[in-house]
């Protein structure tokens, strides 16, 4: 039988400072960052998403997030974007809190015409980027 995982409650995410106030509200641009988060987590071999079994008493952890800036910049063909994501990781359920990891990436505007796309992908990058180098390991080291 395989080890017991530690539960991480992974929250939505939120949108604020951006180019294009259509992206504050964008329910799909908040799916892409959760579901990158949830899927970085579950590729760790002492963590998941998936709710624990009361017989489970490994210690548990909530992750949120938030596109904190997302600019249009020259450069590149068609322009470039640019993302910055914040997160606060604790534990769960009484969130105290264990870090505020951040970070950001720069990205060439593929197509004008569907930068939704980039915008969506280059957020879920950051996301990804910052569980798998920051917030897995923080999380790992509390596990006993």
């Amino acid at each position: 039988m395989a080890d017991p995982k530690a539960y991480v409650m992974v929250d939505n995410f939120d949108v604020d400072n951006v180019f294009d106030k259509a992206y504050k509200t964008s329910s799909k641009l908040k799916k892409a960052m959760k579901t990158a988060a949830e899927k970085a987590i579950d590729s760790s071999p002492k963590l998941t998403t998936t709710a624990p079994k009361p017989e489970n008493k490994l210690p548990q952890f909530y992750v949120s997030g938030t596109l904190s800036k997302l600019t249009q910049e020259d450069g590149g063909k068609h322009g470039r974007l640019r993302a910055k994501v914040e997160m606060v990781l604790g534990t769960w359920p009484d969130k105290s809190i264990l870090g505020r990891p951040h970070g950001g990436a720069p990205m060439d505007i593929s197509n004008p015409k569907k930068i939704d796309d980039d915008v969506e992908y280059l957020a879920a990058f950051v996301v990804k980027d910052l569980i798998v180098k920051q917030v897995i390991d923080a999380m790992v080291k509390k596990l006993p």
